[in-house]
């Protein structure tokens, strides 16, 4: 693969796992377990299971730009 196919899967990646940050946080009645917030949702662990999911994405980001050269340049 080359490096544009490489960025294209990571980015695909970070943002599923931004997609599944936000749902781990949405209420969802038929969940089996109370969270920490004390309300049912998809994942039992959130949001601690939603840090991780985003830290994860930000973690896939910064290695891609790291190994393909691009730095945000702030001017």
């Amino acid at each position: 693969m080359d490096n544009s196919k490489n960025a294209n899967v990571i980015n695909v990646l970070a943002a599923f796992l931004i997609v599944i940050a936000i749902l781990t946080l949405l209420p969802f009645k038929t969940g089996n377990k109370e969270n920490i917030l004390n309300f049912y949702s998809i994942c039992s662990f959130s949001p601690i299971s939603t840090i991780i999911c985003a830290y994860a994405a930000y973690a896939l980001i910064s290695i891609k730009n790291k190994k393909l050269g691009q730095t945000s340049k702030k001017s």
